[in-house]
C-alpha cells in the first residue's frame, strides 16, 4: 500500500479535516489532463465504475478518481438516485435537485465526466421514465447501462432519441438479456441511441468469451464494465483485472478491432476490498494500460 492508498482508507478519510482534503485534492487535480489520460489508455476514456467506490461519499470519490489520473466515472445509485428505489416495503426517493446540483459541482470541480449510469432496470411508460431522463440529462450522463423491460424498448428508445441519451443494454446475470446473443438481438434494427453495455463479469460467469462478445456486439458496443472474476459462478468475487479468467490482451485486441467509440463508457470495476479499493484499481489500470499498448 502506497501513501495515497493509506491516505484514502475509509477510516482515515472520515477523520480528515477539510483543509487536508482540500490540499490533497488540489495536488491530485494537477495530474493528467484529458488528452494525456486518453493517450495513456490508447485514446479510450478510461474511467471508474461507481460500484468500486460505493463505500465513500461523493467528495471523496471525485478526489480518488482524479488522483488516479482519470476524468471519467460511471455513476450508480450509491452516488445519485435517478429514480426511487424500492426494497421490500422501504422506498428511497429519487435524489433531490439540490443533491444533483451538488454532485454536478463536485464533478465539474474535479474535471470528471459522468459517462454513464447503471446498471439500472427500466420499465414501461414514457411518463414514468421521463423524470429519470430529466435527472440524467441534468448531470450530463450520455449512457444508461440498463436492463430494460423488453416490451418497453420502443418507448424507451423514443425517450433516448428525445434526450440524446443512449440506452446501453446490459447483459444480465439472469432473466432478460442474460446472454450476449439476446443483447445483440435486442439492439439489431434500432437507431443510434440504442446499443450495448458488456458486463465482462456476467459474460465470464456464463462461460462466454468476452473477446467474442465484443466482436458479436461490434459497432453497437458503447459501454464496458471492465472487470475480472474469481470463478465462473454466480457468486464469484470481482477481483483485480487480469487476476481471474479474463484474457486482457485478447479482449482489448477485440475492442480495438470493432472501433469502440471515444465517447463510450469504459468503466473499471473492482469490488474485492470495498473499503480500500485504490490498490486494486491502480493495479487494474496498470494491467489495462499494458494490454492496450501491446
Amino acid at each position: 500500500m502506497n501513501d495515497t492508498d493509506r491516505y484514502w482508507s475509509r477510516r482515515q478519510f472520515l477523520s480528515l479535516s477539510a483543509v487536508a482534503v482540500g490540499a490533497w485534492s488540489e495536488a491530485a487535480h494537477a495530474g493528467l489532463d484529458r488528452d494525456q489520460a486518453r493517450q495513456t489508455y490508447g485514446g479510450y476514456p478510461m474511467g471508474i465504475h461507481g460500484a468500486s467506490v460505493a463505500a465513500f461519499d461523493n467528495a471523496a470519490i471525485t478526489d480518488m478518481v482524479a488522483g488516479l489520473g482519470l476524468h471519467w466515472l460511471e455513476l450508480t445509485t450509491a452516488q445519485i438516485r435517478l429514480a426511487e428505489i424500492r426494497r421490500g416495503s422501504t422506498v428511497t426517493p429519487a435524489s433531490s435537485p439540490q443533491e444533483i446540483r451538488e454532485l454536478r459541482r463536485l464533478l465539474a470541480a474535479a474535471d470528471i465526466t459522468p459517462t454513464a449510469f447503471g446498471p439500472i432496470r427500466l420499465g414501461a411508460g414514457q411518463k414514468s421514465n421521463r423524470p429519470l431522463f430529466d435527472r440524467a440529462s441534468s448531470l450530463g450522463i450520455t449512457n444508461l447501462s440498463c436492463i430494460p423491460d423488453v416490451t418497453a424498448l420502443d418507448d424507451l428508445e423514443a425517450l433516448a432519441d428525445e434526450y440524446g441519451i443512449r440506452l446501453a443494454i446490459h447483459n444480465n446475470a439472469s432473466g432478460a438479456f442474460d446472454s450476449i446473443a439476446e443483447v445483440r438481438q435486442a439492439v439489431d434494427g434500432r437507431g443510434p441511441h440504442v446499443g450495448a453495455c458488456l458486463d465482462i463479469g456476467n459474460a465470464l460467469r456464463r462461460a462466454e468469451n468476452p473477446a467474442t462478445a465484443v466482436r458479436t456486439l461490434g459497432s453497437r458496443l458503447i459501454g464496458i464494465h471492465l472487470k475480472d472474476v474469481s470463478a465462473r459462478t454466480a457468486d464469484s468475487e470481482v477481483i483485480v483485472l487480469g487476476a481471474g479468467f479474463l484474457d486482457v490482451h485478447t479482449f482489448f485486441d477485440a475492442v480495438r478491432d470493432v472501433g469502440f467509440p471515444n465517447n463510450g463508457a469504459l468503466s473499471l470495476e473492482y469490488l474485492a476490498r470495498p473499503n480500500d479499493p485504490l490498490p486494486g484499481l491502480r493495479e487494474g489500470l496498470r494491467i489495462a494500460k499494458k494490454a492496450i499498448r501491446s
